[in-house]
C-alpha cells in the first residue's frame, strides 16, 4: 500500500461532493485507486467527530479501479477508508488533497 498527497491535482472525474454544514471551506479532494479490486465489494469513507460517526459514503470504483469523494471541511477531520472490508485506513484531513493507492 502506497499513499501520497498532492494539492491541486486533478481527480477523476466521477467525484462526489459533500459539504459540512455551516462550511466556507474549498473542496478537498479524496481520490485513488484499488489497483485489484474484487467485485461486489464496498469501498466506503466515514467522517469522524468528537468520536462519533457522523457520516459515511459509498465510493463508487469505475472500470480502471479509481474512486473519489470531495468535502468540504472548515477544521481538521478525521476519516476512515474502509477498502473491500480488507484494508482500513484512517486519515485525518483538512485543506489538502489526498491521492491513495491500494492492493485490493
Amino acid at each position: 500500500m502506497a499513499c501520497g498527497e498532492s494539492k491541486g491535482q486533478e481527480s477523476p472525474s466521477s467525484t462526489n461532493e459533500t459539504a459540512s454544514p455551516a462550511s466556507q471551506a474549498e473542496p478537498i479532494s479524496i481520490f485513488g485507486t484499488v489497483q485489484q479490486p474484487l467485485e461486489g465489494t464496498p469501498i466506503t469513507l466515514t467522517q469522524f467527530e468528537n468520536n462519533a460517526q457522523v457520516a459515511t459514503f459509498d465510493l463508487a470504483l469505475d472500470a480502471n479501479g479509481h474512486f473519489a469523494h470531495s468535502v468540504s471541511l472548515d477544521k481538521p477531520t478525521v476519516f476512515q477508508l474502509n477498502v473491500q472490508n480488507v484494508q482500513r485506513i484512517l486519515l485525518v484531513l483538512h485543506d489538502e488533497d489526498i491521492e491513495i493507492t491500494v492492493d485490493g
